[in-house]
This record gives structure tokens, C-alpha cells and sequence, in this order.
């Protein structure tokens, strides 16, 4: 029989503390979106991104400049 997903060519070794800091500024761009969304801003460009990389750029033009 094939055992399942024992030697998947996609595992890679966790690095435990990138893994945190992704999770955080997740979470971080997540409250974010939904501040944004209660203000009904930048709605059409958060559906309209197709990936991860679009939807933050989308959230980075709105972020106001400090």
C-alpha cells in the first residue's frame, strides 16, 4: 500500500521563530483589514486581490504614512 504523506517532497523543516513572526503580523493585518472594512475602505481591492501578496499590498497603499 502507499502510506500517505510520510514523504511528502512539500515538508520542510519549521523554523519556529519566522513561523511566529508570520502568524503575528497575520493576526496584525488581520484586525487591520477588519478596522478598514468598518470604514468601508479599500473593500473592492481587498475582493479583488487574488493572493496573499496583492491583499497586503492593497492594505499597504491604505496604511496612512507616519
Amino acid at each position: 500500500g502507499i502510506s500517505a504523506g510520510s514523504s511528502s517532497p512539500r515538508e520542510r523543516p519549521r523554523r519556529r521563530a519566522r513561523e511566529d513572526d508570520s502568524r503575528r503580523a497575520h493576526l496584525k493585518a488581520l484586525a487591520h483589514i477588519s478596522r478598514l472594512l468598518t470604514k468601508q475602505k479599500l473593500h473592492g481591492r481587498i475582493l479583488a486581490a487574488r493572493d496573499k501578496k496583492e491583499l497586503l499590498q492593497a492594505i499597504a497603499a491604505e496604511e496612512p504614512r507616519q
